[in-house]
């Protein structure tokens, strides 16, 4: 019985080693490390996938209850699921920043420190307009201003689009045009 487990995971990677290299172009003549860490980044992206969904469906249920008042929580503790994920993104990126930094250069070849700085200015502006908001809701007796409260939500949006303009151009520019 053990064999035939280990003949059948063995041909399950034969399978997954033929898919990839025919899938990505790799060609992992008999080194497999290109394999692992292809299958490794997909990993990761899923783990990152089901981390996002699963928090953004606890946080729903977290306010669809606080909105049918069946809960009497405060605003604050609704909103904790998605302070949670922010908080884990704000370590992950801090992690490759430190990474940057030490090694005098990012070794994923991705990600510049420009762009590693505009997340982390993202994910405290998320921050910021969750807290007003939070407080807003929950302390009427500081009338706060709605413009306020929805000003980093603006301010991420307007930079956030000068970011992905900026993008699509130097993309067009260093393609070249191909006249059909």
């Amino acid at each position: 019985m053990d064999l035939l487990i280990q003949h059948s995971t063995y041909n399950t990677f034969v399978l997954v080693h033929e898919y990839v290299s025919k899938r990505f172009s790799l060609l992992c003549s008999g080194n497999t490390s290109n394999l692992h860490k292809l299958l490794h980044i997909k990993m990761t992206a899923c783990h990152r996938a089901l981390f996002t969904c699963f928090s953004l469906l606890v946080f729903l249920i977290l306010l669809v209850l606080r909105l049918d008042a069946r809960a009497e929580w405060n605003w604050f503790i609704v909103f904790i699921p998605i302070v949670i994920y922010l908080l884990i993104i704000l370590l992950y990126y801090m992690f490759f920043i430190i990474c940057h930094c030490k090694n005098g250069f990012d070794f994923r070849k991705q990600t510049s420190m420009k762009r590693k700085l505009w997340s982390v200015f993202s994910i405290f502006l998320m921050f910021t307009s969750q807290v007003l908001l939070c407080v807003q809701i929950e302390f009427p007796a500081f009338k706060i201003p709605t413009y306020w409260v929805v000003l980093p939500v603006w301010i991420w949006l307007v930079v956030l689009s000068g970011d992905i303009f900026s993008r699509l151009v130097q993309r067009r520019r260093n393609t070249p045009y191909f006249y059909g």
